[in-house]
């Protein structure tokens, strides 16, 4: 039924445009935080680039080698660790609701990512070594914990402040 009064008319009109503007304003400020994080990500990839260039001491031909064989094996990795945070999450989020039977599944499937991972390691142990030297693969190994661990310490000490 329409209400009859015009000012029934600008209140209805006014609560959907209100609650219009509010999902507009909540999607726009979701949608810049994704990008942001994105934005964030691209270059944190950019800088592990660069250090593991610079601390492989890789020439260009070598990088041009390399890269592929790495970014291979990263998107495979985010794959695995990606899949293994939902079922923390899952697990998190639902525990008090599981079964027994699903909490064993659930950490079997956990243990099993962790399996694949390590086979993951080793599969491209051997393509980095046909690409690379196994002085240079040692060194790259290091050069991934360096950048992690100065990663870490960057992100515990917040971002710069202005003075």
């Amino acid at each position: 039924m329409k209400p009859t009064s015009p000012f029934g008319l600008i209140n209805i009109s006014r609560i959907k445009l209100s609650h219009t503007l509010l999902l507009v304003t909540a999607a726009f400020l979701f949608s810049t935080k994704a990008y942001s994080q994105r934005h964030q990500m691209e270059k944190i990839q950019a800088e592990k680039m660069a250090f593991i260039t610079s601390e492989l001491d890789l020439t260009s031909r070598e990088s041009q080698l390399f890269w592929p064989v790495y970014n291979e094996f990263e998107k495979k990795r985010n794959s695995l660790l990606e899949e293994r945070r939902d079922l923390t999450s899952q697990f998190r989020h639902n525990r008090d609701k599981m079964s027994a039977s699903e909490i064993s599944e659930l950490v079997d499937r956990f243990v099993e990512l962790r399996a694949k991972d390590s086979e993951l390691h080793k599969e491209y142990h051997e393509k980095f070594k046909e690409v690379i030297s196994a002085e240079r693969v040692m060194l790259l190994y290091l050069a991934e914990e360096e950048f992690r661990g100065q990663l870490l310490r960057r992100l515990r000490r917040g971002p710069p402040r202005d003075h």
